[in-house]
């Protein structure tokens, strides 16, 4: 895996976190919408063996639940093992333009004007990051 496809990860565990929460939520709202069938129509409990929809949305949303927190599992140790990683770089520009981009998902252009640097600047900066970001992570295996 490339240096950079290693530190997107956690962009890509941050994007599925948020789309199991849509997830989540739209099955919140759909259970609201549902009427419970043990005591549609006459007021009596039924008998039947057909399932609740209810009943069927909340096991999703459990799911969902259990799903998501699987995922923020993930991303916090993933996360906390990046963060090492970048503490590692000895130099302070490139360890806080790594930890700016890809932890707290900053773009190059939100990043120059924090520090007051040019663009090109900071993209100079972060090839060289990247190169030793790489020479630590390649000698930590």
């Amino acid at each position: 895996m490339r240096v950079r496809e290693y530190l997107w990860q956690v962009r890509r565990i941050d994007k599925r976190i948020k789309a199991l929460d849509a997830e989540r939520v739209g099955l919140r709202e759909a259970a609201t919408y549902l009427p419970s069938q043990s005591t549609a129509g006459t007021g009596r409990v039924s008998n039947s063996s057909h399932s609740d929809p209810t009943a069927d949305i909340a096991v999703k949303i459990a799911t969902a639940d259990k799903k998501i927190a699987a995922e923020i599992d993930a991303l916090i140790d993933l996360r906390n093992k990046i963060r090492g990683e970048i503490s590692q770089i000895v130099k302070a520009e490139y360890r806080l333009i790594l930890q700016e981009h890809y932890l707290n998902f900053k773009t190059f252009e939100q990043i120059s004007v924090d520090l007051n640097y040019s663009w090109r600047h900071i993209m100079r900066l972060y090839r060289k990051a990247l190169i030793e970001f790489e020479r630590i992570i390649c000698n930590e295996q």
